[in-house]
């Protein structure tokens, strides 16, 4: 009986001591606290909707303390002159040349390993259970607008060893948009000065920016979207010959993908964040002309020749002769005259012959 009791308060003793030590003991989970990366973006611009997209993929393994390159990595040749000193430019480079070899890879359903942030809160996201390696962070997935440009970053810490958290801000890049001329044949208009402008507003009153449009190339500078949203584009100049637009065309920028007209997606140049949005023009015919107008004045041309004559006598002012009229009217004078002179010579003779027989007659 005593036993009992003896065992029973050892029990007891035992759990107190357990429970004590639970509370008093944090066991760390994987998050915040064994993170090994953390990316801010609480000072980020950008839609928190496109923060989701972002994601590490492993580009080198840490084999006998030296870089490895993993699959499909093999391609690279950054890695002899690899160091965490490297000038922010050079890293930006290596990061652009990971992220096109993971984009090719993706193409040729090839294995690429990306890992998942381990916690999301608000905007931060924590990276933990890292082996040893170089790690790309990338929000590029080959469909969507590249909102964060890549960036490498090496992990020299295992997991649990204590290690300063590595913390990335990356930078935000928008989108850059210009407008192509073209004809009713879809052919660029070159040669020829035109002008848009875009608008914060539908009414196209609050003027952003001025696209000049370049002879050579037919295409206008370009303009960065500097927020999400919709803006609108409208032309101010056409092309000599070709009728001006007056409609204005809503661009948005999603975050994800850039659109006209709310549904047209614009395709990106060469999968860069530059995009080309082509703006047919047609051709200006001019006034037409008027088709009773248009017979009058081919019959007034057909019938001028042959009254030219009416129409000379018809012109003139009073006390003015005609050079024509003139010289047929002296031509008649002359005739009437030699008449006249013929019939007084004629009468004359007559006389004569008369006045000579009366006296023979005597």
């Amino acid at each position: 009986m005593h036993n009992k009791k003896k065992n029973k308060f050892i029990c007891f003793a035992l759990l107190t001591v357990f429970f004590l030590f639970i509370g008093q003991t944090t066991f760390q989970v994987q998050g915040e606290e064994t993170a090994q990366i953390l990316v801010e973006l609480t000072a980020s611009p950008a839609d928190p909707k496109t923060d989701e997209r972002l994601e590490l993929i492993q580009a080198a393994k840490a084999v006998n303390g030296e870089l490895v390159l993993a699959d499909p990595f093999g391609e690279c040749d950054f890695l002899k002159e690899w160091s965490e000193d490297l000038k922010a430019e050079k890293k930006e480079s290596i990061a652009e040349q990971l992220e096109a070899q993971a984009l090719k890879a993706a193409n040729d359903d090839k294995a690429v390993t990306r890992i998942a942030p381990s916690k999301r809160s608000g905007r931060q996201l924590y990276f933990s259970g890292l082996q040893p390696g170089l790690y790309l962070l990338t929000g590029n997935d080959g469909k969507n607008f590249r909102l964060y440009p890549p960036v490498v970053v090496e992990v020299k810490s295992a997991p649990g060893e204590n290690a300063d958290l590595i913390q990335i801000f990356p930078k935000v890049e928008y989108p850059d948009i210009a407008v192509l001329k073209t004809d009713a044949d879809d052919k660029a208009i070159t040669g020829l000065p035109f002008e848009f402008r875009i608008y914060a507003d539908e009414e196209c009153k609050d003027e952003l920016a001025v696209l000049t449009g370049e002879k050579k190339t037919g295409q206008t500078n370009f303009y960065t979207l500097s927020s999400k949203g919709t803006v609108y584009l409208k032309e101010t100049k056409a092309p000599q010959g070709y009728k001006l637009s007056d409609e204005g065309i809503p661009v948005c920028f999603d975050g994800n993908t850039v659109s006209i007209n709310e549904d047209q997606i614009v395709e990106a140049e060469n999968n860069s964040g530059r995009y080309i949005i082509s703006v047919k023009n047609e051709k200006d015919k001019g006034p037409i002309e008027d088709e009773d107008t248009s017979s009058s004045e081919t019959s007034d041309s057909s019938s001028s020749s042959s009254d030219t004559t009416e129409d000379d006598a018809s012109s003139q002012k009073p006390g003015q002769s005609n050079g024509k009229t003139n010289t047929a009217a002296g031509a008649n004078l002359f005739g009437i005259m030699t008449v006249f002179a013929a019939a007084a010579l004629c009468m004359t003779m007559l006389l004569v012959l008369m006045t000579q027989k009366r006296k023979q007659n005597k």
